[in-house]
């Protein structure tokens, strides 16, 4: 009996003991998560500190395709000037590339300037306007009278407008050394027609006036190409390149002849973009 009891006893006590040692383990791995927890509590801070730093980047990268977009499809408004060598295609003209002719073409310069206005559709296409006060154009012819050689000399004044479909080929943007802005350059080429009103004619030899407001009509018209590059800065744009404009019209009164005006030279120009 005693045998007996003494077994129950030890049996019971190893069985307290052994859910005690369970109890003890529990713990002890319930500490070790909590202190795991916490150090992630601690971590997590700097792991959103590593996001808030690296947000300016993504902000400044998403912004760069946003300002590419915002300097396109815009219209400009600004200042045109031109400096060209013209002729007065005319017979004595077309005479003087004869070897054996008495007449001899001179180069002459005739300048213009204005207001202009642009608008792009998109990166590639867009249109060019331009309103030009003043548009001269000059003539000069040297001959043999009666063994003198003589300079004759014809000025036509213009008031012009020209309209123009612009193609565009974009350009690797650059960093001004200067002011640390974004420079978006291109290429542009640009075809269309002008139209010309003649405010004042006069044809001179040497210093004496010969015609005034007789020779010519009061309309011209024709064909204008223009090839040059553009560059901008914010808001600015700056222009520049060659143009050429071919008369089509004659534009003498006595249609029994023909004379059209041709030019070619250089132009530039300074725009506001205004939205």
């Amino acid at each position: 009996m005693n045998i007996a009891s003494n077994r129950f006893t030890n049996n019971k006590t190893a069985a307290i003991t052994l859910e005690q040692t369970n109890l003890t383990e529990s713990a002890n791995t319930q500490v070790n998560k909590d202190k795991i927890n916490h150090i992630n509590l601690i971590e997590t801070p700097q792991s959103l500190t590593e996001q808030i730093n690296e947000t300016p980047f993504l902000l400044s990268t998403i912004e760069i395709p946003e300002k590419k977009i915002k300097n396109q499809s815009k219209f400009k408004l600004g200042l045109y000037a031109s400096i060209n060598n013209t002729w007065l295609n005319d017979e004595d003209t077309r005479s003087s590339f004869d070897k054996n002719s008495l007449f001899s073409s001179k180069m002459a310069f005739g300048e213009s300037r204005g207001l202009t206005a642009t608008y792009d559709f998109n990166a590639k296409v867009g249109i060019t306007g331009a309103f030009l006060i003043q548009s001269k154009v000059k003539n000069k012819i040297g001959y043999y009278d009666n063994g003198y050689f003589k300079l004759r000399t014809t000025e036509l004044n213009y008031t012009k407008g020209f309209l123009l479909v612009d193609f565009y080929k974009t350009l690797p943007s650059k960093t001004s050394k200067i002011t640390r802005n974004i420079v978006h350059s291109k290429l542009a080429f640009g075809v269309g027609p002008y139209l010309a009103h003649q405010k004042s004619s006069l044809i001179y030899t040497d210093d004496v006036i010969t015609s005034f407001n007789s020779t010519f009509t009061d309309w011209d018209y024709g064909l204008k190409l223009q090839f040059g590059q553009e560059k901008q800065w914010n808001s600015l744009t700056f222009g520049y390149g060659i143009n050429s404009n071919i008369g089509i019209k004659n534009i003498l009164k006595n249609q029994s002849n023909i004379a059209s005006n041709i030019n070619i030279g250089a132009f530039a120009t300074l725009k506001y973009q205004l939205f």
